[in-house]
């Protein structure tokens, strides 16, 4: 396959799986909630690292907690 070709299906499955998150495939306009749901889904995993990080460190005795 091509590069382009590639590229193309990349996209087409992108926006299927987009389509498939639950906030994205039941609306059909995006309100306040749809986005706090989204900055939600985003921002969690961040929190969660930064709380393993911290735990961990915490743990292993590393004064930089």
């Amino acid at each position: 396959m091509t590069r382009a070709a590639l590229a193309a299906a990349a996209v087409f499955l992108a926006s299927r799986m987009a389509e498939a998150c639950p906030a994205c495939a039941t609306r059909e306009a995006a309100g306040l909630g749809t986005y706090a749901l989204v900055g939600a889904m985003i921002a969690v995993p961040y929190i969660v690292s930064v709380v393993a990080i911290r735990v961990i460190r915490g743990l292993d005795g590393d004064p930089r907690v």
